[in-house]
């Protein structure tokens, strides 16, 4: 058993299985870290002790665990980068429009993987499968992107009646050709990328077409470029799980609606954004996408009311 704040786990519980490999919560550095032997043990006994000593602890739905939260860290002055869009502190109803564009989206019969939109633009990046150590979608020539992406996105999307024209700078859309699921911005979203990146995101006419008539054309497919490895996983109190055969992998516990956590726990290393200004890392989901100071300004004032930048650190090296 390690000493100093691993000695916050009091060996193993009677009627636990220790495993060979459990997994490690950092704690900011890779000489600080909890081996989480038993989940029981970690919510009831652990997580109370880490609150005393200054950290907090925070809710994750709908898992219903309990996680630790560091305490607030000092933030770069100015802020250069930023998560977007995960400020739970507004209430559901109040933080997006009533009329989701996912909830009106009219289902296609029959479906058939082989005609799923967003499968094929996957494996158009990944012609050989996802491999450790993939490049970024973004080795992919623009041009040649342009022309082959056009072939495969949807032109258009059925909806039902009642789907307001507003419908927000950023909605899911089902593919029309298959079950998977696109992403549909707005002209001013659209606007605010290309004013700051432009000629490195792809976006695509798309038509909203509704039982009642209506049309709207005010919108686009969005296929971003901007993959990387930006998030230090140690620095950023992420968990360590094992796989069998030893090798390891981070999963982050940093919940979508907890602006607070993002705050005090996330760490970009600046050297990876390498003057990016939208871009996706590996450890967070598309719907977490790191953006610079320069277009937080710019999608601020389009932004939802649950959605706002949210300051990360930013490291060097």
């Amino acid at each position: 058993m390690n000493t100093g704040i691993m000695d916050l786990i009091h060996g193993n519980m009677p009627g636990s299985k220790p495993r060979a490999k459990p997994p490690r919560l950092y704690l900011g550095s890779p000489e600080k870290f909890i081996d989480i032997d038993d989940e029981d043990v970690f919510q009831k006994t652990t997580i109370p002790e880490m609150e005393a000593r200054g950290w907090n602890a925070i809710s994750m739905e709908p898992q219903h665990l309990i996680q630790p939260v560091p305490p607030a860290r000092q933030h770069d002055d100015p802020v250069r980068h930023y998560l977007l869009g995960i400020d739970g502190r507004i209430s559901w109803p109040r933080a997006r429009p009533q009329h989701h564009i996912l909830k009106f989206q009219k289902r296609v019969k029959p479906r058939s993987s082989e005609q799923d939109a967003s499968s094929k633009l996957w494996r158009y990046f990944h012609p050989e499968g996802w491999k450790c150590g993939d490049p970024e979608i973004g080795s992919k020539d623009y041009d040649e992107a342009q022309r082959a992406l056009s072939e495969l996105v949807p032109r258009y999307g059925l909806f039902r009646k009642g789907l307001y024209t507003d419908i927000g700078y950023e909605s899911f859309v089902s593919d029309d050709r298959g079950r998977g699921m696109l992403k549909v911005v707005n002209t001013a979203f659209k606007d605010a990328i290309e004013a700051v990146e432009p000629r490195i995101h792809h976006f695509f006419p798309y038509e909203i077409r509704c039982d009642d008539g209506r049309i709207a054309e005010d919108y686009w497919i969005f296929v971003h470029r901007g993959s990387v490895r930006a998030i230090d996983p140690i620095a950023s109190c992420f968990i360590e799980k094992f796989r069998d055969d030893g090798t390891s992998y981070f999963s982050s516990y940093v919940p979508w609606m907890h602006t607070e956590a993002a705050e005090n726990r996330i760490v970009v290393r600046a050297d990876a954004m390498a003057g990016r200004h939208y871009a996706v890392d590996d450890a967070l989901s598309s719907d977490r996408p790191i953006i610079s100071a320069a277009l937080a300004e710019r999608l601020r004032p389009i932004l939802w009311k649950n959605q706002t930048p949210v300051p990360v650190i930013t490291r060097n090296g």
